[in-house]
């Protein structure tokens, strides 16, 4: 992280998800993708669960996968 941060990089990198790793402490944000079965149907979340120095959203905002990447719905919440 030190030498990234020398060259003032912008890096993204991916982990499993475990209760607290210590990544959580080095990164200035987590974004975490999430999955929930629900009545037999996949439905797929992303979250901001940290982002140092701005202010977010931290409601689970729905997404898909589409031809064009991904298309998160930032109007539309999961469980209402």
């Amino acid at each position: 992280m030190q030498i990234l941060r020398k060259y003032n990089a912008t890096t993204l990198m991916t982990t499993e998800k475990r209760d607290d790793p210590p990544e959580d402490y080095i990164v200035s944000g987590i974004i975490e993708l999430l999955t929930f079965d629900v009545e037999g149907k996949t439905i797929r979340g992303v979250k901001i669960a940290k982002m140092r120095g701005s202010e977010f959203d931290d409601s689970i905002r729905p997404y898909r996968f589409t031809s064009r990447g991904i298309e998160v719905y930032p109007e539309s919440k999961i469980f209402e």
